[in-house]
């Protein structure tokens, strides 16, 4: 169409999947799934779609007003425009998925001090967490604005946002089970992750390409958990030697 036309010959596409357009749409995001759960609504189905759509010109003028940058109003529109299609797709997806798992949390900050994870303490905050009804495990939804999407193997892939988030949650929640977790891509349109089978069973289009068992879902943790600590030591390392540099750098000299 024309409005992705414009958005690939100006360029716009890498920098609206940037932090200020996936802030907006996880803005967006939130603001409907909350105002869903307060009419009374665990998830969303293809009966209230139109009522849900019905909710986006409001959620997005209040996003619009976080913007920043210099906008004029032509790119203004487009660029809120982009954000609607992408947000229109997500909510399409899951009415439309078939699940039963329910919405149960939005928006879910980890402990400010950060929940231990062997060598290191993680913080954030997930966009969504999603309740399986049969066995009350929770499974992690990651929305992100661009168009790439990895598929399993993440450790290798360097995707490790979900599985750390996962593992937080098992440490910061035992008593809940954590039956893995997936990303959805709204540029791309996809949803890719891992979550155990008798869970991923009950999720519909949301899990259906997600499905593992335990010695799998552990494997990719596990693994996730390594690439993550040697990273942080090697951040570690590079603080210290900064440290050392700048001190000798600016070591008073005796006369």
């Amino acid at each position: 169409g024309v409005a992705e036309d414009l958005l690939a010959e100006f360029g716009l596409e890498e920098s609206l999947g940037g932090l200020q357009a996936g802030s907006i749409a996880h803005g967006v995001l939130s603001d409907v799934y909350e105002e869903l759960r307060a009419r009374g609504h665990d998830r969303l189905r293809t009966d209230i779609l139109e009522e849900v759509f019905a909710m986006l010109p409001g959620a997005l003028e209040r996003a619009a007003s976080e913007l920043w940058g210099g906008f004029d109003a032509a790119e203004e529109r487009l660029f809120l425009w982009d954000v609607e299609r992408r947000v229109r797709w997500l909510l399409r997806f899951d009415a439309e998925s078939g699940s039963e798992l329910t919405v149960s949390e939005l928006e879910a900050s980890l402990p400010a001090e950060g929940v231990p994870l062997g060598g290191f303490s993680l913080t954030g905050r997930i966009d969504r967490m999603d309740e399986d009804p049969e066995t009350g495990a929770l499974v992690v939804v990651d929305y992100k604005y661009g168009s790439t999407m990895a598929t399993r193997d993440f450790a290798k892939k360097g995707v490790l946002q979900v599985p750390l988030y996962v593992l937080a949650l098992r440490a910061c929640r035992p008593d809940r089970e954590v039956a893995g977790g997936v990303y959805a891509a709204l540029g791309k349109g996809e949803v890719r992750g891992a979550v155990l089978e008798e869970v991923a069973a009950r999720g519909g289009k949301w899990t259906a390409k997600c499905a593992v068992d335990e010695i799998r879902l552990e494997d990719e943790l596990q693994g996730v958990l390594s690439v993550a600590r040697t990273a942080v030591e090697g951040m570690r390392v590079a603080q210290d030697c900064c440290r050392r540099r700048d001190t000798a750098r600016y070591r008073p000299v005796r006369s």
